[in-house]
């Protein structure tokens, strides 16, 4: 990817980029563990649905890696080995298996049920009330490059209590610490990557949302979900 510049992905397909050059200053480091499926300590916006195979790496992958990812059958196959700092595989566990290493934990009460390749106890399913995993800190604080990835399956609907259900973060309060958190809008159904959430900045009111995808996602069926940050400014 281009430095300075946010991407998502469905599907393998890339559905935008955004450059981000425009935006001044980089977002307030945050100390919190990584989150699955939650924000804001655990306390606000739980994700509603099943979540498997995470995977951060501390590069931007191109296009046709991302392609790479989401055509593989088997992740225990995947040859993208450069730069991957965190895989949660949820093969029985919320563990961490690559870089060093680090135990997950569960929150609430996440189940252990079929992965997309029929495999029982290798997805985990989250409520969207109080359920997320605490994935440790396997990542520096908002890097500047980092590509994030994950196998979602929902059917979230508008009446969901919260509007945003986070799937990736290492943001946790309102004070501006901040990531590149991909969330849910069970409103609309669409895949969204916050950037920045300090109140104001670029004209978005709570924040800015860079790339969005405009398909509704809630069908039920496994969806590969990849966010791509690269550059300092964002």
């Amino acid at each position: 990817t281009d430095n300075d510049g946010v991407k998502l992905y469905i599907d393998g397909v890339p559905i935008g980029t955004v450059a981000t050059n425009g935006v001044v200053g980089g977002l307030a480091n945050s100390t919190e563990p990584l989150f699955i499926g939650s924000r804001t300590g655990g306390t606000l916006d739980h994700f509603s649905g099943l979540i498997d195979d995470v995977r951060l790496y501390n590069r931007a992958l191109s296009d046709t890696e991302v392609t790479e990812l989401y055509e593989l059958e088997k992740p225990e196959e995947v040859p993208l080995s450069n730069g991957l700092v965190a895989y949660y595989p949820f093969n029985g566990n919320p563990d961490n298996v690559a870089g060093e290493g680090n135990a997950g934990t569960l929150i609430g009460a996440p189940q252990l049920v079929t992965d997309r390749f029929g495999k029982q106890g290798s997805a985990y399913e989250l409520d969207g009330n109080n359920d997320y995993i605490d994935g440790g800190n396997p990542v520096e604080n908002n890097p500047a490059v980092i590509t994030q990835s994950a196998w979602i399956k929902t059917t979230a609907t508008e009446n969901h209590p919260n509007g945003d259900l986070p799937i990736l973060t290492k943001r946790h309060t309102n004070d501006g610490s901040d990531w590149p958190t991909i969330v849910l809008d069970a409103r609309t159904g669409n895949v969204i990557v916050w950037a920045d959430d300090r109140g104001g900045v670029g004209g978005q009111g709570g924040g800015i949302r860079w790339p969005e995808l405009v398909i509704d996602v809630r069908d039920g069926e496994w969806h590969h979900v990849v966010g791509i940050k690269d550059g300092t400014n964002c």
